[in-house]
């Protein structure tokens, strides 16, 4: 009868689970550099409409498809530096290009005070629902 060290296969196969764990999560961590206030803060996301464009700051208005923290009567202000933002097919596209009356998701790092943003919010991302362009 032939013994197998099945304790060692064991421990090889954790080994073996547990860097590939580790490996596959910095690849992921490595593939959203963009999104580093994601994996430390958290974030939120809620869908708008562009209300007004001023310079680099962007005024936008709650959808009535949100929670109740960000519908209609929300109306936040965000500067857009830094801030990355997309079509609705995924192309990435200029802040310069959205356009008064865009439908949007808005994703933000921060808290909010009532319907407003605290002090320390920062816009992530701006993706367009529909672009129709």
């Amino acid at each position: 009868m032939k013994k197998t060290p099945t304790a060692g296969i064991g421990l090889l196969l954790l080994a073996a689970a547990t860097l590939s764990y580790f490996l596959g999560y910095q690849a992921s961590c490595k593939k959203f550099e963009d999104w580093e206030a994601l994996r430390g803060y958290g974030s939120r996301t809620f869908y708008a409409t562009v209300a007004e464009i001023h310079d680099d700051y962007l005024t936008v208005k709650g959808r009535k498809e949100n929670d109740i923290n960000f519908r209609e009567s929300f109306t936040g202000m965000f500067s857009m530096k830094g801030v990355s933002c997309y079509s609705c097919v995924a192309k990435e596209i200029s802040p310069s290009e959205l356009k008064v009356g865009d439908m949007a998701s808005v994703t933000f790092t921060g808290c909010l005070i009532g319907n407003q943003f605290g002090p320390n919010m920062r816009m992530l991302q701006v993706w367009l629902l529909d672009d129709g362009r």
